[in-house]
């Protein structure tokens, strides 16, 4: 066998190979944002929201499609009565006072990683006629540790004692957290409410490529 057509035999075996190798290759070189990807599509799935990583989204669940009857999705049980017991006490411990918030997006981006903030209110509202914002004292909030590291490991508390607007109180933040409020009352007893911050109805979304993506602004 001459040279040449060795050499033409082992490129025809070796073109036999040419797409496994780049495919192994594709799959080695871009390992740690596939993963990131996956794990951000499981997380996302998991949430029923949606998923954006880069060019890449893909749409979360759309509540306007669901069934507002029974179906296949909704199967309907009978209730049982720990559970409307449950329901009774916690409007009795909290007075049939709620905790509720809002969120608007803002112009601002955060210094250090360039997300856009949003701004959060937080406030009470009554369960209609039956609950009265006179029985509240003050109101502590906490947002997490990442609100007022400058104070404590543990972040700070915010306390509102004034009653306007439901004892509202504002942050920044540029992802969800969980906002829990110590409310006291002037008969001298507490609740510890706590509401998910979530920034439904705005364009926000999650970005794997961010670490603390729940750890907010000071």
């Amino acid at each position: 066998m001459s040279y040449v057509t060795a050499l033409t035999e082992l490129l025809k075996a070796l073109a036999g190979f040419a797409w496994p190798a780049a495919f192994f290759g594709f799959v080695w070189w871009f390992n740690k944002p596939i993963l990131n990807i996956l794990a951000a599509l499981r997380d996302q799935i998991d949430r029923g929201a949606s998923l954006k990583y880069g060019e890449l989204e893909l749409q979360g669940i759309k509540l306007a499609n669901f069934p507002l009857v029974a179906s296949a999705v909704y199967e309907r049980i009978a209730a049982d009565d720990e559970i409307l017991r449950a329901r009774d006490t916690l409007y009795g411990s909290q007075k049939n006072i709620f905790l509720v918030h809002r969120v608007l997006k803002t112009q601002d981006l955060h210094a250090e990683n360039g997300m856009p903030v949003y701004d959060i209110s937080v406030y009470l509202v009554t369960h209609k006629t039956f609950g009265a914002l006179n029985d509240v004292k003050s109101v502590e909030y906490y947002f997490g540790k990442f609100f007022g590291r400058d104070l404590s490991p543990s972040g700070a508390k915010y306390l509102v004692k004034n009653s306007k607007n439901g004892f509202a109180v504002r942050t920044s933040a540029y992802g969800p957290t969980l906002c829990e409020a110590r409310v006291h009352f002037h008969d001298g007893t507490s609740a510890v409410f706590n509401r998910y911050l979530d920034f439904e109805g705005t364009d926000y979304r999650f970005d794997p490529n961010i670490d603390d993506y729940d750890a907010s602004l000071k």
